[in-house]
């Protein structure tokens, strides 16, 4: 469905293109590489290897998607060298960007250590809860189980305690992880804050209906009618 789009956006910027179209074209291609479009990931590692000898050669509005893209396909060498990349950054804003790269790996050890990076002391200040967020886009029980072993590295703001679990919860598309949620809700929470708690655990059922009810419906309509 999205073939289309890709046929007109491509990787390139052109001379007169809309204003909004970069960030489409970053966007359009990270969900690619994400659904596992060999062209879009093996495009990316082509630019890559040109990328690591000339930066320059990579737009500055798709250079943190062609890396996320990198990171997807990733091995404990590559999770290296964006991290001593971090490391070597004194630039925020790039140190930032290099951060959500670091989010993007599949390799369900590398998510592990992405993870660990985002509570760890590499992060920006006030990066971490917004990092395993991102994380928990795509690998909701991975983050959601790490954070719960790992309270002591926990945003130390009442406020953002009081968001962090929900807000990683609600990513799950599983009914148990809305009952695990209210459960820490009534351990960690005061009771007059469970509102976010129980916003959190609405989205998790609306997802849990939307996945057994309505993802088979689209999957057989699909089926009958090839694209």
């Amino acid at each position: 469905m999205l073939r289309p789009l890709y046929a007109y956006a491509g990787w390139d910027e052109r001379a007169g293109e809309s204003f909004n179209l970069p960030l489409t074209r970053a966007l359009l291609l990270r969900l690619m590489a994400r659904f596992g479009d060999s062209e879009v990931r093996a495009e990316a590692t082509r630019r890559y290897a040109r990328f690591t000898a000339d930066p320059a050669s990579v737009s500055p509005n798709l250079r943190e998607a062609l890396l996320r893209i990198v990171a997807m396909q990733g091995d404990a060498a590559t999770f290296d060298r964006f991290l001593a990349m971090l490391r070597a950054s004194r630039d925020n804003l790039e140190r930032e960007q290099l951060s959500h790269v670091i989010t993007s790996f599949e390799d369900p050890a590398l998510v592990e250590r992405a993870l660990a990076f985002a509570l760890g002391p590499d992060a920006l200040s006030g990066q971490g809860a917004w990092l395993v967020d991102d994380i928990a886009n795509w690998h909701p029980d991975a983050a959601w189980h790490y954070a719960l072993a790992h309270q002591d590295r926990m945003p130390a703001d009442s406020e953002t305690q009081l968001m962090f679990m929900p807000m990683i919860a609600e990513h799950a598309h599983k009914p148990q992880r809305a009952a695990e949620l209210m459960a820490y809700a009534r351990r960690r929470i005061p009771r007059s804050d469970w509102h976010t708690s129980e916003e959190a655990a609405l989205e998790i059922a609306a997802r849990a209906r939307v996945a057994s009810q309505i993802v088979p419906k689209i999957d057989a309509w699909l089926d009958k009618h090839p694209l």
